[in-house]
């Protein structure tokens, strides 16, 4: 039976100003968020430490 893919092509446009304004709140998010599963991981590494013990 032959399998046949779709291609999807994306469109790129330039950003407005309303879209760079997004864009610093999508950057903040993302660092927010790597604080917090740096943050997870330290909890885990510390909850399997105390597992061993």
């Amino acid at each position: 039976m032959p399998v046949f893919i779709n291609e999807v092509i994306a469109e790129v446009n330039e950003p407005d100003s309303s879209e760079l304004a997004n864009h610093s709140v999508f950057a903040a998010s993302n660092e927010q968020e790597e604080q917090l599963l740096r943050q997870l991981q330290i909890l885990q590494e510390r909850q399997a430490r105390l597992l061993v013990d």
